[in-house]
């Protein structure tokens, strides 16, 4: 029996969420919780939770995501890894 060995380069998916802010139509209707690593909808009659490796509310600048996402992808590729942990 064969035993499998993880490559050296391999990694599980790693997912980013951004909450956009509320534009003027939508008004100041608050329908989600957002903290580090969930995301908590008010679905009319219960609360949805979903989880990811990272949630970035609506006051999050954008040189915040990039350090958060985009900085360890582009280190990544710049060392030609092709299989880069984001978070």
């Amino acid at each position: 029996m064969q035993t499998q060995t993880k490559d050296e380069h391999e990694e599980n998916i790693i997912v980013v969420v951004r909450v956009k802010p509320l534009s003027c139509e939508e008004g100041d209707r608050k329908c989600m919780t957002v903290d580090r690593n969930s995301l908590t909808i008010d679905v009319r009659t219960e609360l949805k939770t979903f989880h990811f490796d990272y949630i970035a509310n609506d006051t999050v600048r954008q040189e915040e995501i990039f350090e958060i996402a985009g900085r360890p992808l582009a280190d990544a590729c710049i060392q030609g890894n092709r299989g880069p942990r984001v978070w």
